[in-house]
């Protein structure tokens, strides 16, 4: 074995999919739970959407650059331990959040929520990456988690919000994270890693122009998703009220995620990825304007669409990703990804809460969030028309 690689695995690819969809599922639920409860953060300290914007920007700034360090760790000392984790600190961290009383509570208690829950992605993808060839269709199996994650956030966390008050809806969900890393301790994922040093071609040979015009684009789509996300339930309560509006519209919305991973996957597969993400991208920039544009109750129904496209893209950025870096070096090369994803992708939910704030218009966030897609279909055609896109490197 040359210095570098890691030892061959038998990896249980059925126990991968079921642990990672699970823990995928919980992560983004954990992430987008404050979202969901803005307008009770706001009612309760009588501030304005800047200032929580800001607050949860703080989250997603841990969410993402810890994303570095966890890749770093996922090609150390392999992506079980990282996971379990995760799982147990998210679960403690959200009991923190449901027990803080004050603004910088909130702010310390989510920014250790969110550092927890940068351990998942570079360690999930990692592994579902090296696990399997048909990564498009195993990519969109494992983002189906994370959107019904998403879209149970407002089913869970508003009702509990209006009987207990909003700090309970972490209390509760604090539960089922504690529960799945004691059940992945007990899993066996097949996972071997040879504690072996290695040689720095390897991280060097990562830094191809592909691979920097391809984090360029994580970052595209990570500033739009984080302040389409961020916002979207507290525009659509705005529209439809909070039974309506907060939690029917916002789940269904959130839950499209779900079917648009499994085409996006497929599609990855089928079509090629620089192709179907260049089409996912134009449309979901062109739905992002109509969304601002159009009544109220209309603006529900486009909400569903953009809520499809946004998730279906995933498995097309998981698998470019891949396609860019070796196995070797591939938890490093997630991290560094979901550090563009997640932590500069961080800032749009800050700039969503200023546009907000300065316009008094929720809707006027959508359009401003769909140049970023516009940014990111550029680097997608650079990256076609320059031929840089490098063969796949299992």
């Amino acid at each position: 074995m040359e210095e570098g690689e890691t030892a061959e695995c038998n990896y249980n690819i059925r126990a991968i999919i079921a642990i990672s969809f699970f823990a995928h599922l919980l992560v983004h639920t954990y992430m987008v739970i404050f979202p969901v409860l803005i307008p009770f953060v706001v009612e309760e300290f009588g501030v304005d959407y800047l200032v929580v914007g800001a607050i949860y920007t703080v989250s997603n700034i841990a969410f993402g650059f810890g994303a570095i360090g966890a890749g770093f760790l996922a090609d150390k000392i392999g992506s079980k331990k990282l996971i379990v984790a995760c799982a147990l600190g998210m679960g403690f961290s959200s009991l923190l959040v449901g027990m803080t009383s004050s603004l910088e509570g909130l702010v310390v208690t989510l920014f250790l929520l969110g550092l927890s829950a940068s351990l998942y992605h570079p360690a999930s993808f990692s592994l579902i990456s090296k696990a399997t060839a048909a990564r498009g269709k195993a990519f969109g199996v494992h983002g189906v988690g994370g959107s019904i994650g998403l879209a149970i956030a407002p089913l869970i966390g508003v009702p509990i919000a209006l009987e207990w008050g909003w700090r309970a809806s972490f209390i509760v969900i604090a539960i089922p994270g504690i529960i799945l890393g004691l059940v992945t301790v007990a899993t066996k994922l097949g996972e071997e890693i040879t504690r072996i040093k290695r040689s720095l071609p390897a991280f060097r040979t990562l830094f191809t122009r592909a691979f920097i015009i391809t984090l360029g684009i994580y970052a595209c789509y990570g500033l739009c998703f984080q302040g389409v996300v961020g916002f979207l339930p507290a525009f659509l309560t705005e529209v439809g009220g909070i039974v309506l509006g907060g939690i029917l519209a916002s789940t269904i919305t959130l839950a499209m995620g779900a079917p648009g991973q499994l085409v996006g996957g497929m599609l990855t597969d089928r079509s090629g990825t620089i192709k179907f993400l260049s089409m996912v991208f134009a449309l979901l920039g062109i739905v992002l304007v109509i969304m601002a544009i159009v009544p109220g109750a209309l603006a529900v129904l486009i909400g569903f669409a953009a809520g499809f496209l946004i998730f279906s893209s995933q498995p097309g950025t998981g698998t470019l990703l891949a396609e860019q870096s070796s196995a070797q070096v591939r938890g490093f090369a997630y991290g560094l990804a979901f550090m563009a994803n997640f932590g500069v992708g961080a800032f749009g939910t800050s700039l969503a809460g200023f546009i907000a704030d300065e316009t008094g218009n929720l809707s006027y966030i959508f359009p401003a969030m769909a140049c970023f897609m516009g940014l990111a279909l550029i680097l997608l055609v650079i990256l076609r028309w320059k031929g840089v896109v490098s063969s796949d490197q299992s």
